[in-house]
């Protein structure tokens, strides 16, 4: 909501890296709804993503890519796909 009142203090036409910062700033705010999106269905703790509630990873369930799209009226729905694993096989992380 804030977002839709920033100024763009510079009404160059060009180089206006003001416009630029703005409409970024725009683009981040929107991709970072399905970021949330994702993070709140996968119910476990995988690399970067952790989850005190889910504190374990579960490759039986979420060994899978997370597509999010958003539809015309701005809901958002995800999808599950299969992760080829190549030569690797995942093992758990210690730190």
């Amino acid at each position: 909501v804030r977002y839709k009142d920033i100024s763009i203090d510079d009404k160059s036409n060009t180089f206006n890296t003001d416009l630029q910062e703005g409409l970024e700033l725009g683009h981040m705010l929107e991709f970072s709804k399905f970021i949330v999106v994702g993070a709140l269905e996968r119910e476990e703790s995988r690399g970067a993503h952790y989850r005190e509630d889910f504190p374990t990873r579960n490759d039986e369930k979420y060994m899978k890519h997370t597509y999010a799209y958003m539809d015309k009226d701005f809901n958002i729905t995800t999808e599950w796909g299969d992760v080829v694993l190549g030569k690797f096989e995942p093992m758990e992380r210690k730190y």
